[in-house]
């Protein structure tokens, strides 16, 4: 575990690498809310017991966010992509 500085430039510029558009293709809508509702209607639908139904039904979900952790060992610190998804 280390803590690593890096100026925001540099970060941003990284980051903007790895979401290189030849590897990944930028969706026309946000499907989140889409997903979300088929997700509840599949809960509501199905046989599980309803105090089940009720703690798995969500009203809102946010979309997933990627940030960089710096591979500190290698040369240039290139970053490691995490997608955290709540």
């Amino acid at each position: 575990n280390a803590t690593v500085v890096i100026s925001i430039e540099d970060y941003n510029n990284k980051i903007t690498e790895l979401l290189d558009p030849k590897i990944y293709d930028r969706l026309p809508k946000d499907p989140t809310n889409r997903i979300l509702q088929k997700t509840n209607s599949l809960i509501r639908s199905s046989t599980l017991p309803e105090n089940f139904k009720k703690h798995l039904h969500k009203q809102e979900a946010l979309p997933p966010r990627i940030y960089g952790a710096p591979k500190i060992h290698k040369e240039s610190a290139p970053l490691r992509p995490i997608i955290t998804n709540i």
